[in-house]
């Protein structure tokens, strides 16, 4: 994966009221959905990884276990930034 690039999460497209996102490398391939519901107050994130060969699997082993503490890292500090806005 890319890393410390601005750029890299980087809005693809925006159908409907989600904004999808791709990363690829050469180890592997990273997409995610954000989707908002702002009636019911929701944020619903989708990912899927497609990894490429036995790099790709060693590089994620680690990625796995941490990657829900990231998402609610990231969805709570969105969350703290809209609110002071």
């Amino acid at each position: 994966m890319p890393r410390g690039d601005r750029d890299v999460f980087t809005v693809r497209a925006v159908p409907g009221d989600e904004a999808l996102l791709s990363i690829e490398d050469r180890h592997l391939g990273f997409r995610v959905g954000v989707g908002v519901d702002a009636r019911a107050r929701l944020v619903r994130v989708v990912t899927a990884v497609r990894l490429k060969g036995w790099r790709g699997r060693v590089y994620f082993a680690p990625v796995r276990l941490a990657h829900p503490l990231v998402v609610d890292a990231m969805l709570a500090r969105a969350c703290r930034r809209l609110a002071a806005e």
